[in-house]
């Protein structure tokens, strides 16, 4: 049993058998084990300044807890998915 895993724990597991007499190995398939750390912090937007006008670049951060796997974000405009153009 391994205790209070971390990320380092990640990765290929197998295992060996073997006996004395008669001599006789015979190793275990692979397998993967993933820790994973879900979000601990919910996510923050932040806006370069309170109010835009039409024409202006807007600048917006949305900020996310450290996670593993990495989130991806998704940006919504009034609820809609949008794709944006330029990333600073």
């Amino acid at each position: 049993m391994l205790k209070e895993l971390d990320f380092d724990a990640s990765g290929m597991y197998s295992c060996e058998v073997s006996t004395d007499t008669p001599i006789y190995t015979k190793p275990s398939d692979d397998q993967e084990l993933t820790v994973m750390q879900g979000q601990l912090e919910d996510p923050h937007i932040s806006f370069g300044k309170p109010t835009y006008t039409v024409g202006e670049w807007l600048q917006v951060n949305c900020t996310s807890g450290p996670a593993r796997p990495t989130p991806d974000v998704t940006w919504l405009i009034n609820g809609k998915q949008v794709r944006l153009f330029h990333f600073i």
